[in-house]
């Protein structure tokens, strides 16, 4: 940053020509100085913070300024109060020269804090930005200045970071990547950092309506800014990946931003989720990790995911669930119908009102072709197709038109009054379904 010692000895007298003493708190590093010195800096504390009280910056500014140049380590409130006066002086001024001047005059200020109060620095490097954007905010080098004290900033507090710094630091980060002066994985790793703190802050108080409009603000800008495409996602966090597998905070980070930007057929996306996994175990993340493998056509890995997470799920409702999408997966993609049929009866033994368990079987039944000996034999699984898809209907009615559609589809394929009088058979008659579906139903005909 440049020098603001020049300017500010300009706009407020302060002009260094008589000799060091050697007894100013300045010099020696003490609160106040000694003998003289100390006594003129009690005086000017005094009086500068008396008219401070009353609102009197302009009368303040002398005292204030002798104590800020003779003893700054006379009291924090030296620099709250000085930062108080040079705004006053801001706002009574449209001289923009003069006003210039005096945003370095703050910008002194907050450093001589940082200076003598170090452990102030997160805040105060947060109070200046703020300011400094206040002032000059079309400034595009000031937007980059303060972008670096705003990340200093926060993550030296961390959930101790202000809602205004957290929201201002990323739209900085955005606006210096619209003018080519910060790449996407700049905005990417600055949102997963904001969004971070965030999260823990929220955690703690999750009714902070500040910080939760903050959150969608953050989202929302975030979103719009274009950064967050999967190219950059993966370029910054996949070279990442294998120093981090074992580290869950950075895990969960990738895989929420690869979710929110929709790269979640990434490679990294997979491995991220499957190391994350294997690192806190659930039902959910076992059922996300089904669902990732299923797409892929990877049946086996996509099987054993259906299975554990069926093996971790306390609710019957999510187990038939799971069920059903693995006798899905079993059928169509395995083309094993039996282990097929046992997980639909599976899901509706967990959950009877899962409609979808009986669509499941119904269909899985339909399919058969080496069930019977005979033409007759092969139609007379449609009976039991049918059978349970009247079950679905009866489950679930919101499955009505799709279920309607096949029993009328399927009963076109029953066998004729001819056929079901030639095998000994009348309308009503129970029925055996032989082979390994093993079941009873009842004689119709088409």
């Amino acid at each position: 940053m440049k020098s603001t010692f020049t300017s500010l000895a300009l706009i407020l007298g302060m002009a260094f020509l008589a000799p060091v003493n050697g007894q100013k708190g300045v010099t020696d590093g003490s609160q106040y100085g000694h003998g003289e010195d100390s006594i003129n800096c009690l005086r000017n504390l005094s009086l500068y913070r008396e008219f401070v009280k009353q609102n009197n910056y302009k009368d303040a500014y002398p005292y204030w300024k002798n104590c800020f140049t003779e003893c700054p380590l006379s009291s924090k409130n030296l620099y709250i109060d000085g930062i108080k006066i040079i705004k006053d002086k801001i706002d009574d001024h449209d001289n923009p020269d003069l006003n210039q001047h005096l945003i370095d005059s703050l910008v002194l200020i907050y450093n001589q804090r940082i200076k003598y109060y170090p452990g102030d620095e997160g805040r105060v490097l947060g109070f200046m930005a703020i300011d400094l954007l206040r002032y000059r905010r079309d400034d595009i080098e000031t937007i980059k200045e303060t972008n670096a004290f705003m990340e200093r900033s926060i993550r030296l507090l961390r959930t101790q970071s202000s809602a205004p710094v957290l929201a201002t630091f990323i739209t900085s980060t955005i606006t210096l990547y619209q003018n080519d002066l910060a790449p996407a994985e700049k905005v990417i790793r600055d949102y997963a950092l904001v969004m971070e703190v965030l999260d823990l802050i929220l955690n703690k108080n999750p009714d902070d309506k500040d910080m939760q409009l903050v959150k969608t603000n953050v989202d929302q800008n975030f979103a719009a800014s274009c950064a967050a495409n999967c190219e950059a996602l993966v370029g910054l966090f996949g070279p990442q990946y294998e120093a981090n597998k074992l580290n869950a905070e950075f895990l969960t980070k990738v895989t929420d931003l690869l979710v929110s930007t929709g790269c979640t057929d990434s490679k990294l996306y997979r491995n991220s989720s499957e190391s994350l996994h294997k690192l806190s175990p659930s039902a959910s993340s076992a059922f996300k990790l089904a669902r990732i493998f299923r797409d892929l056509h990877q049946t086996e890995k996509a099987s054993a995911y259906y299975l554990e997470a069926i093996q971790l799920e306390a609710a019957s409702s999510d187990r038939a669930r799971y069920y059903v999408e693995l006798g899905d997966i079993t059928f169509r993609e395995m083309n094993n119908l039996p282990l097929a049929r046992d997980y639909a009866r599976k899901a509706a033994q967990e959950d009877p009102s899962n409609g979808l368990a009986y669509l499941l079987m119904g269909n899985i039944i339909a399919s058969v072709k080496d069930c019977g000996s005979d033409d007759f034999e092969q139609k007379a699984l449609y009976w039991l197709a049918v059978d349970y898809f009247v079950r679905t209907r009866q489950a679930d009615p919101s499955l009505s038109e799709i279920v309607n559609k096949y029993i009328s589809d399927y009963s076109q394929f029953f066998p004729d009054v001819e056929s079901i009088f030639f095998y000994g058979l009348k309308e009503g008659d129970e029925y055996t379904i032989t082979c390994w579906i093993n079941e009873k139903t009842r004689v119709r005909s088409r």
